[in-house]
């Protein structure tokens, strides 16, 4: 069986697991090293660069899992926490330990302080079911380097509201009791935009953005009728599709405020369309426990393979709405960018199928 290994940038672990996860380890740069060591990935050896700095062997721990850094923002921060929940379960770990301060491995704040306040250690729960079906593993390929089989989003909704949920700030708890008073049928839509709109060369993963006609189609063909479209977007307010809809004279609201009022809007977001891809906007919309559909361009399919997605059965169901469209995987400098998403045509936009997710 494979060695599984824990990045630094994830979380230490120094157990072995029974199943499909083994020898796990704990990864750990001295004090004193100069920083390169942050997130490299070790084995059973130093690492060492060409001038012949080395990073130190691994460093077990045997008491609880410990996420050793906040990796990027707060989407990616609680997707670091739902994982490290998931390993104390599957390996009969009490505890998850989380970082002590409100900065990332490269030393820049994170704003995850400003929406929860958490303790050191998080007390977790043995859970026989979920260890049953579930599996995880290193994936060297993701931020949060692990990847989970037998894992679907209603997990994901349940450490989140058990665990994390409790410890909201002050200002977000307000902020979201008013978002859960909101009782409108409502389309949300996150407009992500700052440097990765605005940024040549493009950022090869961030520098994929749907054309305006897609939230066109989605509001054309939504199987409800809302009463309002709210658009969550940076406070520069530069986004394209701002503009395009004026121009079709949408009725809709723009929201820029603070991290803590767009988080919590996308914690209550029944409805939600994507126009670029986001841990911010997925990550928070799992904390919502009602029937949540989500409308991504992302996922073309052309009606091959997939769930088709049937709403009966658990109140907590989370549909998605995949969408075709062409070229959207382009990476593009940003002027022709900007003309691509003004000017894709509406019929080429094409819903494809519901899954259940």
């Amino acid at each position: 069986m494979a060695r599984w290994r824990v990045p630094l940038t994830l979380f230490y672990v120094g157990v072995t697991f029974g199943g499909c996860l083994t020898s796990a380890r704990a990864i750990h740069a001295s004090a004193g090293d100069d920083g390169r060591c942050r997130g490299v990935v070790r084995t059973d050896i130093d690492t060492c660069f060409p001038d012949g700095g080395c990073c130190p062997r691994p460093v077990l721990l045997k008491e609880d899992v410990v996420v050793g850094d906040w990796y990027g923002r707060i989407g990616n921060n609680l997707i670091q926490v739902a994982h490290a929940i998931f390993v104390a379960k599957l390996s009969g770990k009490r505890s998850v330990t989380l970082p002590s301060s409100d900065v990332d491995h490269f030393g820049v704040p994170t704003p995850i302080g400003q929406m929860f306040k958490f303790p050191q250690r998080l007390d977790i729960e043995l859970d026989e079911e979920f260890k049953s079906r579930a599996s995880c593993s290193e994936s060297t390929g993701f931020y949060y380097l692990l990847a989970c089989r037998g894992v679907v989003r209603a997990d994901y909704t349940s450490v989140l509201r058990a665990y994390v949920l409790p410890h909201l700030a002050p200002e977000a708890r307000g902020a979201c009791e008013r978002e859960a008073s909101n009782t409108k049928h409502e389309l949300v839509i996150h407009l992500r935009s700052g440097d990765a709109m605005f940024r040549d060369p493009p950022h090869p993963q961030k520098s994929r953005f749907a054309p305006c006609a897609f939230f066109e189609a989605v509001a054309d063909e939504a199987e409800v009728s809302f009463e309002g479209v709210r658009v969550i977007t940076e406070p520069d307010q530069k986004h394209p599709c701002l503009g395009f809809f004026r121009e079709k004279n949408w009725n809709f609201t723009v929201q820029s405020e603070s991290l803590v009022a767009d988080g919590c809007a996308f914690m209550h977001a029944d409805h939600l369309a994507v126009g670029a891809k986001s841990t911010f906007s997925d990550a928070l919309s799992m904390f919502n426990p009602n029937p949540v559909t989500l409308y991504d361009p992302f996922n073309c399919h052309k009606k091959k393979g997939g769930q088709q997605c049937s709403k009966s059965g658990a109140s907590s169901i989370v549909t998605r709405v995949d969408y075709c469209v062409d070229q959207i995987e382009k990476v593009r400098m940003q002027v022709d960018r900007t003309k691509w998403m003004l000017e894709y045509p509406r019929d080429h936009v094409l819903r494809d199928k519901v899954v259940c997710i």
